[in-house]
């Protein structure tokens, strides 16, 4: 999935996480530079685009909302998305929620990423 960047007008300060590598990766998960099979597949850095779980093409919706391998932490994300009176959908996720959510989306993500270890791929 690529979203488009120019839709997120108002990301801020606000969007960043304090941890730099997390940081990081959120930035390239909402340019759509993120190193998932698809994208690693685009820069024919790999055969395959398919996930290696469930054998669909593994872009940012699939691993975000709907990957088997992260069902425990996807659970967990989306409670306290909701919670926080945020819809639980990628494009709020990645940046287009009102500016008063955005610490607190970046803060889920970013735990989320750490959870399930894409730190160490995306």
């Amino acid at each position: 999935m690529y979203l488009e960047i120019t839709e997120y007008r108002y990301i801020n300060h606000e969007m960043k996480h304090p941890e730099k590598r997390v940081a990081d990766i959120i930035f390239r998960m909402r340019t759509g530079h993120a190193k998932t099979k698809k994208m690693l597949k685009r820069w024919n850095m790999t055969d395959s685009s398919d996930c290696n779980v469930c054998g669909v093409e593994e872009d940012l919706q699939h691993i975000i909302m709907e990957c088997k391998k992260y069902e425990t932490a996807r659970s967990r994300l989306k409670e306290q998305v909701i919670k926080s009176g945020i819809q639980f959908r990628i494009k709020e996720l990645l940046g287009k929620v009102a500016k008063n959510k955005q610490r607190e989306t970046v803060k889920y993500l970013g735990q989320y990423v750490k959870d399930t270890g894409l730190i160490d791929v995306l």
